[in-house]
């Protein structure tokens, strides 16, 4: 059984045991808990997202992540998921930056759009310090 739950109520010593090695990676990991949710397959965490808001019913796709023992074809069920997320919580557009060619076909494949810097919120623009390509979802009305 799948379930999505709040990183909220696990706290930051759970997100660190979760996240393992790549914990110390993390930026902002007080953030990641307070908008992001784990995705449990028979009670065990397998996943994470975290869709940070922007603004007006805009949020960013900061962290995706599956655990390594996972088939990576699972990153598609997250996906899916983080989907019905968006249109629970009545999510507009949801932002994603990239910096990496698999992802860009991923985020391709799910029909998100490539988009100019300048069609990024402003408080996005400082948001990452990688060079890469922005995208977005826009909620199907």
């Amino acid at each position: 059984m799948l379930e999505v739950k709040s990183a909220e109520l696990s706290g930051l010593k759970e997100m660190e045991a979760f996240f393992g090695d790549h914990y110390a990676q993390l930026q902002e990991p007080e953030q990641l808990v307070k908008y992001g949710h784990y995705v449990e397959i028979h009670k065990k965490k397998k996943g994470f997202f975290a869709l940070v808001p922007v603004d007006n019913n805009q949020y960013w796709l900061r962290t995706l992540y599956i655990q390594p023992d996972m088939n990576p074809q699972f990153i598609m069920t997250l996906f899916e998921v983080m989907g019905a997320h968006m249109q629970e919580q009545h999510m507009q557009k949801v932002y994603v930056h990239s910096h990496h060619a698999s992802l860009d076909a991923l985020l391709t494949a799910q029909q998100y759009k490539a988009i100019a810097d300048e069609d990024v919120p402003d408080s996005l623009q400082t948001a990452v310090e990688k060079k890469g390509t922005w995208w977005v979802q826009t909620a199907i009305s």
